[in-house]
């Protein structure tokens, strides 16, 4: 199972700052993501910060990122690679925003490179209703037939916080029938 990089605080103290946000007027956006982190803390969740989380896996021998993001209801995952940043892009659903997850470029690899891969089976006692709100985290096999393993099933919170929903390790049955 892969470590994520959480960020820890005690459920006493994430209440206490999730009641001085709810009292503040005129919350901002980001301000919003916050007060929902604090409150997912305090009720025993997990939150993550995903550009230190790909950073800490590191790289696979070929110089790709171990770990890959996309949309919950998306097929495939392709990664682009900038100058100064990363982007996984789900297959073809919903909003074009809404399936990209842009972080820091922390690999060798050169600009308008693509590489792609299959995104985790997921079990019917993981699912949750409207999948596309939601995202998986997992240990990527780029280009390859493999099934993945050991994903994590996030809810977005910002560019960088989400929330863990669920984890959950691929059967060998559900890993013989995605091949």
């Amino acid at each position: 199972m892969m470590n994520l990089v959480t960020l820890e605080m005690t459920p006493r103290n994430a209440r206490t700052e999730a009641e001085r946000y709810a009292k503040c007027e005129n919350l901002t956006p980001q301000d919003k993501h916050i007060l929902e982190a604090y409150r997912s803390i305090a009720h025993g969740g997990k939150i993550i910060a995903l550009g230190e989380t790909l950073r800490k896996a590191g790289l696979n021998e070929n110089g790709t990122p171990k770990l890959a993001i996309c949309r919950a209801d998306a097929k495939e995952v392709t990664l682009t690679f900038y100058m100064d940043g990363m982007e996984f892009t789900g297959d073809d659903v919903g909003y074009w925003h809404m399936r990209k997850v842009k972080t820091e470029n922390f690999t060798k690899w050169n600009s308008r490179e693509h590489i792609s891969a299959r995104l985790p089976y997921v079990p019917p006692y993981i699912r949750v209703g409207n999948m596309s709100d939601y995202f998986i985290l997992w240990e990527v096999k780029w280009k390859s037939k493999p099934p993945p393993s050991d994903p994590f099933l996030l809810k977005r919170l910002d560019d960088n916080l989400f929330r863990v929903v669920s984890a959950w390790d691929i059967t060998p049955i559900e890993a013989a029938a995605l091949l």
